[in-house]
């Protein structure tokens, strides 16, 4: 394990992308890519907490904006107008087609306890047009999404519902179940494995685990801080498992660190 980056505020919205690592600081308001030579290159400035985003194909990093109540591409142009609230946008996942789905934990983080907010959670759907709809609803803290199968099931981490959720993606979104219950671990962000298995992050129990539908726990690594998301890549010295830990509730220490994977 090794510390490839050092002295973040908040890590977080990792994605592996044509070769390279991108992240964002979230108490900097910063978007980075990074590739082999480990030298960060800043892609997008935004002050935003948080700050998710997803990479639309070009590459074209599209980013939450919470201030604005909006998405916006890494240039600055304006695509959608979210509904207007007074609770965070939160992760942003984008499929083939342009369109991305966004969550919502749907309460105050400061000022609420998020065991005790309730499954108030929800997910709109944004088209390629930029227009809004509902999409999913009754989520207990919606955190990491992904899209598997080819785009056709969405993976949800219910951070406070101890477990990851699908659903089958068309016109709405269907056929909800839990794809895997995580009991005493609160899954954060996640990042699928071609296998059909995932790795989700876990900030309270400071790991990292490798789950299989249904719940069984195939890998775990231990980190020195809560881990808030990870990402599979490779810089060139094999596949890494990239994890954005940092200290929760205390002093900001954010860093990414490089865990070899089989």
């Amino acid at each position: 394990m090794a510390v490839i980056v050092d002295g973040l505020g908040f890590p977080e919205s990792l994605r592996w992308h044509d070769g390279a690592l991108w992240y964002a600081d979230w108490a900097a308001g910063t978007v980075y890519r990074l590739g082999a030579d480990l030298v960060p290159q800043v892609v997008a400035q935004r002050e935003s907490f948080p700050l998710c985003f997803d990479l639309a194909p070009g590459p074209r990093p599209l980013l939450v904006s919470n201030p604005d109540q909006a998405l916006f591409f890494a240039d600055g142009e304006r695509h959608a107008e979210l509904p207007r609230t007074d609770h965070p946008w939160n992760e942003i996942v984008l499929a083939a087609d342009g369109s991305a789905y966004v969550n919502n934990i749907g309460f105050d983080f400061g000022s609420v306890d998020p065991a005790a907010a309730g499954a108030v959670g929800y997910i709109v759907r944004v088209g390629p047009d930029g227009t809004v709809t509902p999409a999913a609803a009754g989520l207990n803290f919606p955190n990491g999404m992904a899209l598997v199968d080819e785009g056709r099931t969405l993976l949800v981490a219910e951070s406070h519902g101890q477990c990851l959720t699908s659903f089958s993606v068309g016109p709405e979104l269907t056929d909800r179940r839990v794809w895997a219950a995580t009991p005493g671990m609160h899954p954060d962000g996640i990042h699928p494995m071609d296998d059909g298995t995932v790795w989700l992050a876990d900030v309270g129990t400071r790991c990292c685990v490798r789950v299989a539908e249904g719940g069984e726990q195939l890998d775990r690594i231990d980190l020195p801080r809560g881990a808030f998301d990870c990402v599979v890549g490779d810089l060139g010295t094999g596949p890494t498992l990239f994890v954005g830990v940092n200290e929760f509730g205390g002093e900001p220490a954010g860093q990414i660190h490089a865990v070899p994977i089989i």
